[in-house]
């Protein structure tokens, strides 16, 4: 199917560039571009506020759920996205900045000692020490990710908040779960596992680390997680949704659901750490 080409000037570039939007984009917050610009292909991914909607209607579709859930009476809804919401995706965005960038030995040590600390110390210098051999830092996000503001010269639409991130030659991130399969192919979504409870334990700031099961290969998909494919690391790419246990009821829930003691979440975390560290 044919891609929606759209003029968008990125605020703080000279020239608005053409950026290829799929018709179907059933994200409930953001709608996913694909341009190329001086400094290489990049992706980009816009607020979905009601203007823009508007804009771009008979020509761009969602799914049904995304309607019902724009529809629930929650403040400051992500599912409902207002151009309000720019300083808190910042606020979420640099925070998670600081933490999923350059995670080298000593901290990744540290990270899985306090976040993990069923993986004994033995094992987890066993199974850092050869992953760390070939690399002096791990990146947990696209190079580039910036909040930036949009224009639309076409439509109508300026000002809207998006993620302007480098794009991933890769694939969303498949965890195999057989027996025999890569363990260096685990590591990285472990060091993701653990940052990730650092970041709700101490930010109150939950990603989404939902996942689903591929029945075709036993595989474990996360499709807010890009693995690159000229190296064994991962990349997290969505900033626009999130838990937290002081917003709405949808992130409350999240929260709970990712990061609660019951949640599904907590089986996530326990299914990684017996695919790295067997009983």
């Amino acid at each position: 199917m044919n891609p929606i080409r759209l003029a968008v000037r990125i605020h703080g570039r000279p020239e608005p560039e053409m950026v290829d939007f799929s018709p179907d984009q059933p994200g409930a917050s953001g709608m996913i571009g694909y341009g190329e610009g001086p400094a290489g292909r990049y992706v980009l991914k816009v607020l979905k506020v009601a203007d823009l909607r508007e804009a771009l209607r008979g020509r761009m579709r969602e799914p049904l759920y995304v309607t019902l859930l724009r529809r629930l009476p929650l403040a400051d809804s992500s599912f409902a996205p207002t151009r309000s919401l720019r300083s808190r995706i910042g606020r979420f965005h640099d925070t998670c900045h600081l933490w999923l960038r350059d995670i080298d030995l000593v901290r990744a040590r540290a990270l899985l000692a306090a976040e993990l600390p069923q993986i004994g110390p033995a094992r987890r210098d066993v199974l850092l020490g050869g992953f760390y051999a070939e690399r002096t830092a791990l990146q947990l996000m696209p190079r580039m990710s910036r909040l930036v503001d949009v224009d639309f010269p076409q439509l109508g639409p300026a000002d809207v908040p998006a993620l302007w991130q480098s794009r991933v030659a890769g694939t969303a991130y498949r965890l195999p779960m057989g027996r025999g399969r890569s363990l260096e192919r685990a590591i990285p979504l472990l060091l993701l596992l653990a940052t990730a409870r650092r970041l709700a334990r101490t930010h109150s700031v939950g990603l989404d680390m939902s996942c689903r099961f591929d029945v075709r290969d036993g595989c474990l998909v996360f499709p807010n997680v890009m693995a690159p494919s000229h190296t064994n690391g991962l990349a997290y790419v969505d900033f626009f949704g999130w838990g937290t246990p002081l917003g709405n009821l949808a992130e409350r829930t999240g929260y709970r659901l990712g990061y609660g003691e019951r949640g599904p979440g907590r089986w996530l975390l326990r299914t990684v750490v017996r695919r790295v560290s067997p009983p």
